[in-house]
Order: structure tokens, then C-alpha cells, then sequence
């Protein structure tokens, strides 16, 4: 659990210092996998909202930095 929280955090970070929404997406997912890895059904709804934050991610178009 400590180890999603912690991604958890590090993906808003991500996001919301540096605005990368690529690494927040994997860390994202990296948590999701730890929560589902613990066989808890309690996490299933700290785990849809993580679906919903994923799916949002997703849809954020990639900046050409370049």
C-alpha cells in the first residue's frame, strides 16, 4: 500500500510540477498494479478512480518539446 500511495503522489507531481503527463500515467498504472497485486476487493474503489484518471491521462494530446 505504501509503495501505490507513493506512486500515487508521484505521478501529481509529475503532472502538476513538471507537467508530464507520460510519467504520471505509468506511475499510475505502476499503483494500480500494486493495489490489484494485493488480492484486497477493498481497493476496488480507489482503483476506479485511478481507471478514471488513467483514461484522462490517455486522452492528453503528447507536446512536441522539441
Amino acid at each position: 500500500m505504501a509503495e501505490a500511495e507513493y506512486l500515487m503522489r508521484m505521478a501529481n507531481h509529475r503532472l502538476s510540477l513538471s507537467g508530464d503527463p507520460v510519467t504520471a500515467l505509468a506511475a499510475l498504472k505502476a499503483a494500480d498494479e500494486r493495489l490489484q497485486a494485493t488480492g484486497d476487493p477493498g481497493w476496488r474503489n480507489v482503483r476506479a478512480v485511478l481507471t478514471q484518471e488513467m483514461t484522462a491521462l490517455s486522452a492528453v494530446p503528447e507536446v512536441d518539446r522539441a
